[in-house]
């Protein structure tokens, strides 16, 4: 259980770090589900290629790079309650229309 709260932890400060960059590539999205898609998408992928590139450098093992991906991490904390919110206050309102079981779990 807890693996998995950390999996979704994760997923909503990769979209909230996608969700600041997303106005950069001038992607029109139509609903909050393609948004919540492709923010996350290219948020893991920025932190996938970060974690990459400091590997090659040498420095996984460096306090000051730890040092900086946590305050990096707390800095995307707000913007993921915000997300969080965001989808509380769409289900609560009904304006997430119904969806078929894949397009529920995507």
């Amino acid at each position: 259980m807890l693996a998995i709260l950390a999996v979704l932890a994760l997923i909503l400060v990769g979209a909230a770090l996608g969700r600041r960059i997303l106005p950069f590539c001038r992607v029109q999205c139509d609903s909050f589900t393609e948004e919540f898609c492709f923010s996350s998408a290219l948020g893991l992928g920025v932190f996938s290629l970060a974690i990459m590139a400091v590997g090659f450098l040498g420095e996984l093992n460096n306090r000051a790079v730890s040092f900086g991906s946590l305050v990096v991490v707390c800095l995307l904390v707000p913007g993921a309650i915000t997300l969080t919110a965001d989808i509380v206050r769409r289900v609560r309102a009904g304006g997430l229309p119904s969806l078929n079981l894949f397009q529920w779990v995507l």
